[in-house]
């Protein structure tokens, strides 16, 4: 069995760039603690609702996958979107 490493900020990339029109202005930044990984997730001001979504459903299922993303490389995952 082979193992893959897992760039969750990459794949956080992946997931959140097709919501926003300006992907050049994503910018995910990680930090390790001692509990896990902890992604911090900063798009255009303008932007802020779409990767919150109606009722906080689209960040719900942002961090699910993450969530699932995380467990797949062995680690534990938070993932902060300041100005929500």
């Amino acid at each position: 069995m082979s193992t893959t490493k897992v760039d969750l900020s990459e794949t956080l990339q992946a997931v959140v760039s097709p919501l926003v029109s300006e992907v050049d202005a994503i910018r995910i930044t990680s930090r390790a603690t001692e509990a896990g990984l902890i992604l911090t997730l900063r798009v255009s001001q303008d932007e802020t609702g779409r990767i919150i979504g109606r009722g906080g459903e689209t960040i719900r299922s942002i961090r699910t996958v993450m969530a699932a993303a995380a467990r797949a490389a062995g680690t534990r995952l938070q993932l902060d979107v300041p100005d929500a």
